[in-house]
């Protein structure tokens, strides 16, 4: 039984996104393109065991969404996206057979926020 799990992805990706208005509600659609990293940690704290794993690959996202123009440069934002990608790690367990771990990172999300430029 694990105590304790976090994960974490790290996308570093080129992206392109479509303003389709200039006015205080500016819907807009994006696409991006990269690598994606997972960082998983676990530790079963019954048996001390712990499992740090860092895994890597190419993936994509898809988004459309909603700006509310607030101020001069400034919006809050509303928007639904899709991430598709699937990474790995290549490991050697101590017998010194190699095998690879793949986990997908395929789904759909919200993200809101505030953008803002200089």
């Amino acid at each position: 039984m694990l105590s304790k799990a976090t994960s974490d992805v790290i996308p570093v990706m080129a992206f392109m996104q479509l303003n389709l208005s200039d006015g205080p509600l500016v819907p807009y659609a994006g696409i991006a393109g990269g690598y994606e990293w997972l960082l998983l940690s676990a530790q079963d704290y019954e048996t001390g065991l712990g499992y740090d794993a860092t895994f890597g690959g190419f993936g994509w996202q898809a988004w459309a969404g909603l700006g509310l123009t607030v101020a001069k440069s400034v919006r809050l934002t509303g928007e639904f996206f899709t991430n598709q990608s699937d990474v790995e790690r290549d490991v050697l367990d101590p017998t010194g057979v190699s095998y690879s771990e793949r986990v997908n990172l395929d789904g759909t999300g919200m993200r809101f926020g505030l953008n803002f430029g200089f």
